[in-house]
Formats: C-alpha cells, structure tokens, sequence
C-alpha cells in the first residue's frame, strides 16, 4: 500500500497529456470538463489532450452490458502495468509489486475485523514519513460498505453469465448482449451488487448532498479505492467462474471480439496500444497474475436455495389483539 501512495502521487504529478498520467487513466473511464473542473481534479489552464484523441480514449468505461467485467479487467491491467513501470525503477521498490484489492464481502476475523471499513491507508492524510498521502482525497465522503450491500448471493448463485436486455428481468452473472456501451440501464448482478452500491456507499454525501468522487462513474477512476474496489469485483469473476462447472464465460464471438460500434483502446507501461477484448484476457487469471484468495464465499448453495430462502414463511408473530 506505500507503495501505491508514492506510484499514484508521481502519476499525479504528471500531466493531462500524458498516457501515463493519473487525470489521463481516470479519463478513460470516465469524463467530463466541468464536472472534473467544479471538483479541482483539473485546474482551469490544464492542458488537455485534443479532442481527437479524447474521443479515442477517454469515456470508455463499460457498464450495463456483457463487456463489464473483461472491459474493467483491461482496464486494471493497463493501470497496474503504468504504476509497475514507475514502481520498478525506484531505488529498493519490490520487482513483484501487484495491485491490491478490498474484499468488503470478507467474513470479520481478528486479523480484519471489519471489512466493511474502508481501509486505514486510504483515511490517513500523511504517510509515515510526514509526507501527504495520495491515497486520500477530501470528496470521500462514505465510511464504509453497508453490509446487505456487500452481499455476494444473487451474483454468485446466479450460472447464467449473459443476462436480458428487457427491463432487467434475468439480469445474469455478467450483464446483457449490448454493444459498446458506456451507461444503460440494467446491468448484470455482480455490477449492481456489490459493484454499484460500494460506489455509492463509498463516494457518499457532502452536507449540501452532493456526491463524492466514487459516486458517478465520470470522476470515481481518480479516486484511488476506485482500483482496489474493481480488483476486488475482478476477483470476484474468478470466483464465480470455479465455484461451479456451470458457470461459464460467453463463446460469442460478438462477445470475445469486443464491440463492433466502438473499438476499445487500453494499453501497456509505455502507452503502446494492446489487445483488450475479451478474448484477450479472460484467461489472464493464472496466468499473468493470481488472487491469493479464490475461495467459495457460499459453498455448495445454488440458485434454488436462495428462491427457496425467500418463499420461506416467517415466524408467526401478534401484530394485534382485542
């Protein structure tokens, strides 16, 4: 984690115009001039890349669609390889560093006895040695993750990766058959719990209401937990993917080649475009990196037991009496 306070803040030294700049990798997700300039996450003369180039590689995320979970796995993958690069060149920083992720879904123990938290190094203003800690930043307005919204039983019980587009009636593991799509209006289970409701527990409110940075998807990327939140939501495919032998990634090619209407653009330590369709990373797990935790966080149980559980009748109770 120190080492991620020391990365972000030389990414954030950088300028906007650069690939490898904190403000140019939180655009990709999501951005939008006013909004960044009415929350100082870029000054009123900062330099921005041209609008040619922005419409290249900036405002890519990808929500409410099948392309949720491989977009934001390219996503991570990018960023981890730029504070890799800096990383790797400081004076005794680790060759192996990886980024972190907060499993808020994770049972309390002695060790993490309240998970829901959001984490210490992200609270602290300086770090050990007096300096300011890039890992916090004021528009944070949450304390943590509610628990019924960090519940993993309908994204996790649910075999079916594509979803229906149609009023969000079969949501699915991964989301519907759409093609690029930058907001919509029903994802998948996994992205509208946990993903969505950290979001929105995390960002919180100020006192006039207004939200913080996590809570809208064109400013939550230069959030700092915004990255440790989605390796969390990556891992969490990792675990559905083998809780089940039923639960399986998409074979369309539609799917495993990407959106036709818009191509997606992310790339490597040096800013040198890459593959990033699905294709090209689902199998990045084990293979490019590993989660030291891909354990069934509700073993044995299937979709039937969670209908069951909600049809169960409840204990008689006197609600009134003569």
């Amino acid at each position: 984690m120190l080492w991620y306070a020391k990365a972000v803040a030389s990414l954030k030294a950088r300028p906007a115009t650069s690939k490898l700049s904190w403000n140019y990798l939180g655009a990709m997700h999501g951005f939008n001039d006013a909004l960044w300039r009415r929350a100082g996450i870029i000054g009123a003369g900062a330099a921005l890349p041209p609008h040619a180039e922005q419409a290249v590689y900036w405002n890519q995320c990808q929500h409410q669609t099948w392309y949720f979970l491989p977009w934001h796995r390219a996503y991570l993958l990018t960023f981890e390889d730029v504070l890799n690069g800096w990383i790797s060149a400081q004076p005794g920083a680790p060759q192996d560093w990886a980024l972190p992720y907060w499993n808020y879904s994770a049972t309390a123990s002695a060790a993490n006895p309240n998970p829901l938290a959001i984490p210490d190094a992200f609270l602290a203003q300086t770090l050990p040695d007096g300096s300011a800690n890039a890992l916090f930043v004021p528009a944070r307005y949450g304390q943590g993750v509610a628990a019924q919204d960090a519940d993993l039983s309908n994204a996790m019980l649910d075999p079916t990766f594509i979803g229906a587009a149609q009023q969000g009636t079969v949501p699915g593991f991964g989301g519907p058959n759409t093609p690029f799509s930058h907001g919509g209006e029903d994802g998948g289970w996994l992205e509208d719990q946990p993903h969505n409701l950290v979001h929105v527990d995390v960002g919180g409110q100020d006192a006039q209401g207004a939200g913080g940075l996590m809570s809208d998807p064109r400013t939550a990327a230069v959030d700092p937990i915004f990255w440790v939140h989605h390796a969390n939501i990556d891992r969490l495919w990792a675990v559905w993917r083998g809780r089940n032998a039923e639960d399986l990634n998409p074979t369309d090619q539609a799917w495993l080649g990407g959106a036709q209407n818009r191509q997606f653009r992310l790339y490597d330590a040096t800013g040198a475009d890459r593959p990033c369709n699905p294709q090209d990373v689902i199998n990045l797990v084990g293979q490019v990196y590993d989660y030291d935790d891909v354990s069934d966080p509700l073993p044995g149980a299937t979709r039937r037991d969670l209908r069951l559980a909600a049809l169960a009748p409840s204990a008689a109770r006197v609600l009134a009496a003569a």
